[in-house]
C-alpha cells in the first residue's frame, strides 16, 4: 500500500485544470476566442484575481495566448502542447495575489520599523536602489534587480534579521514564472513603472525623514497600485 501526502491545490490551479481539460478535449478549438474574464468569473464562482493567475499560467504553458485587443485564444500552432498538458509542472508558484495579501499585512509595517530605527548608514543603500531602477526604467532586468534591492534594504534598515529572512522569502517567490509573467503585462501598462519607481522614491523619503505613518502609508499606497496593475484588462 502507497499512501502519499494530502496537497491542498491552490484555487488558480483548478481553474487551470479545467480550463486546460476543456481545450484537450476539443470543447474549445483551437483558433477559438475564450469566453471574457467576466463571463468566466461568473461560470466558475471564483475571483476575478484567481482567474487572472490561471490565465496567465496557461499562457505560460503555452495552451492559450492574448491578442491585444481581441482577447485570449486557444493556441493553434502546432507547437502548442495540446494534448500533453500537465498542470503539476506549476507545483511550487504561489499565488502572486495571495502573496500582494501578505506583503500589504507585513511590509507597510517593515517601511514605518525602517523609518523608526534606520541609521544613516542605510540610507545610501535603499537610495542606490531607487536611483538605478529611476536611470533603467526602461530595462526590466535591471530594474527588478533594483527592485530586489530596494526591498531587501529597507529589511536591513530594520535591523531586525527575521524581517529580513522574510523578505528574502518574498524576493524569491518573486522570481517565480507566474509572478513575472503577471508582473510583465502590468508593466506593458504606459507610464507604469515611472509610477511604482515614483512610489518607491516617496518610501524612501518617508524613511529619510523618519517619519513612520507616512512610510507605512506610502508603502501601502504601492502595493495597492502593484495589485491594481495586475487586475487591469
Amino acid at each position: 500500500m502507497t499512501i502519499t501526502p494530502i496537497q491542498t491545490k491552490r484555487i488558480y490551479l483548478e481553474i487551470v485544470d479545467q480550463l486546460a481539460d476543456l481545450i484537450t478535449r476539443g470543447e474549445f478549438a483551437p483558433g477559438q476566442q475564450l469566453p471574457s474574464e467576466r463571463e468566466l468569473v461568473d461560470k466558475l464562482r471564483v475571483s476575478r484575481a484567481s482567474l487572472r493567475e490561471a490565465l496567465i499560467a496557461l499562457e505560460i504553458m503555452g495552451l492559450i495566448e492574448t491578442k491585444h485587443g481581441q482577447g485570449r485564444f486557444v493556441r493553434s500552432d502546432e507547437g502548442a502542447p495540446l494534448l500533453q498538458f500537465d498542470s503539476a509542472t506549476l507545483v511550487g508558484e504561489e499565488s502572486p495575489f495571495a502573496l500582494l495579501e501578505a506583503r500589504k499585512i507585513l511590509e507597510p509595517g517593515i517601511a514605518a520599523l525602517a523609518a523608526r530605527v534606520r541609521s544613516g548608514k542605510d540610507l545610501p543603500r535603499i537610495r542606490y536602489a531607487l536611483e538605478l531602477a529611476e536611470a533603467n526604467l526602461d530595462d526590466r532586468g535591471l530594474r527588478d534587480q533594483a527592485d530586489r534591492l530596494f526591498d531587501l534594504a529597507i529589511a536591513a534598515a530594520t535591523k531586525n534579521p527575521v524581517i529580513e529572512t522574510i523578505m528574502e522569502l518574498i524576493s524569491r517567490i518573486k522570481t517565480q514564472k507566474l509572478w513575472s509573467a503577471l508582473e510583465g503585462t502590468a508593466r506593458k501598462i504606459p507610464g507604469e513603472a515611472q509610477m511604482q519607481w515614483a512610489q518607491h522614491r516617496a518610501i524612501y523619503e518617508a524613511i529619510k525623514a523618519k517619519d513612520e505613518e507616512d512610510a507605512s502609508r506610502r508603502m501601502l499606497e504601492h502595493l495597492e497600485e502593484v495589485e491594481r496593475s495586475m487586475l487591469l484588462p
